[in-house]
């Protein structure tokens, strides 16, 4: 068997399996764990959105939040929502949904145990999984499989999609297109943290506007068939042709199986990933900035993921000829309602949406080698040899690029939302306390900086 057989079997037949009853128990865990308080203190957590930083010349939370977003946002929801289609069926939309309930939660806790378990090097701060999982040797395994995960899921993926995009939008070569992201990435992250946060604080927030304002274009001109939609997601997701694709003798779906891994792919809860970039936000509260990681996942799969999915149903009978290619599939569907426009519109958003990521992954990678080793030796050969990745991701096989980063993602996904679990008692213990002194915010939670010190 070949290398990207095996991959593809682990993928479809162990991490197939474990990932959807991992996740959902998890995220039932952690619901009851934190008592819910997405759902009792709505108000609250939405005022945290509406707060400045007291400190304006450090990284913010909302720039902390744009760095995630970045790894978040862009390839997943519009080349990874039409993928999980394609092979789920309609029904991995409504796993997608059920999944992010549970991310929430997720994303919350690994976000809070990064904040009070994140380290300065005088000018930074470094956090994430590597620090909050207490053993140290799977610590280190996971700053492995970062490090090496920044290759697949944030480089390759994300570059081969742009470059498809570019040669269908705008007849690009890919070498062309590998060689100038290669170029760009190189001079971005060789600035370091800050440059990289001030690019996709401008970037994110203008991609995802005219990306939301064409779909709902769309999504409102044919707003009779939307119910009908629903109804479809609904139906296939439980459906006997589902059912029927349960994997290994579980009751695991075709459906499930792409929804949530297609949903972490997406919104990256429960990978550990995230909480690297909201690490660096100078915060009032932990709290404070695990709510910006439930406005991640919200804003991610409830609505960009839905929009795009509700734009490819609409169109799904006459489009099923494309569904074998997640990429060509996305641009027909907005073609199908806008015409030409809408494949210079979306080509281009992937391509700005997939550089984002690009950095932003690099990053991650970076934070997984300074936990290893800080050798600044180290740092500058990841840095070349990630650039000179771009130009490989972007013409490298479709196949090997979509199951290396299915494998990255449940290999991540599995060894830290194990230790998430196994430590969630001292979040949920931050998160109690915060909302019941709120809002007297500023006066109570100085005390956090002690704990940061542990």
């Amino acid at each position: 068997m070949s290398l990207i057989g095996c991959i593809s079997f682990v993928n479809r037949y162990v991490f197939g399996p474990v990932l959807p009853v991992l996740l959902f128990s998890a995220g039932i865990y952690m619901i009851f764990k934190f008592r819910g308080f997405i759902f009792t203190h709505p108000v609250k957590i939405l005022s945290v959105f509406f707060r400045r930083n007291s400190a304006p010349d450090s990284i913010s939370p909302f720039k902390a939040v744009s760095l995630a977003l970045a790894g978040t946002l862009g390839v997943g929801n519009i080349i990874g929502v039409s993928s999980a289609i394609a092979i789920g069926g309609p029904g991995a939309v409504f796993w997608m949904w059920i999944s992010a309930i549970a991310a929430m939660f997720i994303k919350y806790a690994e976000i809070v145990l990064a904040m009070i378990t994140r380290k300065s090097d005088g000018m930074h701060y470094h956090g994430g999984a590597m620090y909050y999982i207490k053993n140290k040797t799977a610590a280190s395994v996971f700053a492995v499989i970062l490090l090496l995960s920044s290759f697949p899921l944030g480089n390759f993926i994300q570059v081969k999609a742009a470059s498809d995009a570019c040669q269908y939008a705008f007849n690009i070569s890919p070498v062309i297109t590998g060689i100038v992201f290669s170029g760009f990435t190189l001079m971005v992250i060789a600035g370091g943290v800050r440059s990289i946060s001030n690019l996709t604080v401008r970037l994110i927030p203008f991609l995802s506007a005219v990306f939301i304002v064409i779909s709902l274009y769309i999504i409102l001109c044919n707003i009779r068939d939307l119910p009908d939609i629903i109804r479809l997601i609904i139906r296939d997701a439980f459906g006997r042709d589902s059912v029927a694709g349960g994997t290994g003798g579980f009751l695991i779906t075709t459906a499930m199986r792409c929804g949530v891994t297609r949903g972490i792919l997406s919104n990256e809860a429960g990978c550990g990933t995230a909480p690297t970039a909201h690490a660096e936000a100078n915060t009032d509260s932990p709290a404070e900035q695990g709510c910006w990681g439930i406005f991640e996942v919200f804003t991610d799969t409830i609505v960009l993921c839905s929009l795009t999915a509700f734009v490819i149903l609409l169109s799904y009978e006459q489009l099923t000829e494309y569904a074998v290619n997640g990429m060509l599939y996305t641009f027909k569907a907005y073609e199908f309602f806008l015409g030409l426009p809408a494949v210079y519109i979306i080509g281009g958003s992937i391509c700005l949406f997939a550089y984002a990521t690009i950095i932003c992954w690099a990053h991650y990678g970076l934070e997984g080698l300074y936990f290893l080793s800080p050798k600044t030796i180290y740092k500058k050969a990841y840095i070349l040899i990630y650039g000179l990745a771009v130009f490989f991701g972007a013409v490298a096989s479709f196949g090997f690029v979509w199951e290396s980063a299915d494998f990255a993602v449940g290999a991540m996904t599995i060894l830290n939302t194990v230790f998430v679990i196994g430590s969630c008692d001292e979040a949920a213990r931050i998160t109690a306390l915060y909302f019941r002194h709120y809002p007297k915010v500023r006066r109570v939670f100085p005390a956090y900086a002690d704990i940061e010190s542990h």
